[in-house]
């Protein structure tokens, strides 16, 4: 229970100007009735170089901090996303933990983009949409 409220926070809390979407030049939510697994398979920008080395540059930092607490594999940019992946054995709640307190350190993810920690990585990206409830984004 409190590995997925940790993972919640950490998602909320390390997204970069969710609340404001429309400033951060991301679209709202597609009207069309999508499931939320299919929304977040398409919530991905394609990443410009400057957009990949700004995120790459913000990924090193996080990795150089949370490398001190968990197990986590080098930044690996994608042509959407930066990845650092996890080990099978990752416990969800020490990474939520160092990736909030690095997050935090660093001062937050780039304007616009979103670091999250999933199943088997710790996921870099600039989102097309703000997933989060309205009435949690709007709190942040």
């Amino acid at each position: 229970m409190f590995a997925a409220a940790a993972l919640l926070i950490a998602v909320a809390g390390l997204t970069a100007g969710c609340a404001g979407a429309k400033r951060a030049g991301r679209a709202q939510v597609p009207a069309v009735k999508s499931s939320y697994a299919q929304l977040v398979a398409k919530n991905y920008k394609v990443l410009s170089p400057k957009q990949s080395r700004r995120l790459m540059n913000f990924a090193v930092g996080v990795h150089a901090c949370m490398t001190k607490r968990v197990r986590l594999g080098e930044p690996e940019p994608k042509n959407t996303k930066i990845v650092m992946a996890l080990p099978a054995s990752a416990s969800m709640r020490a990474i939520a933990q160092a990736g909030i307190a690095c997050g935090t350190k660093l001062g937050g993810p780039p304007p616009g983009s979103s670091l999250q920690a999933r199943k088997h990585a710790v996921v870099l990206f600039l989102p097309k949409y703000c997933l989060l409830d309205r009435k949690v984004a709007g709190r942040h």
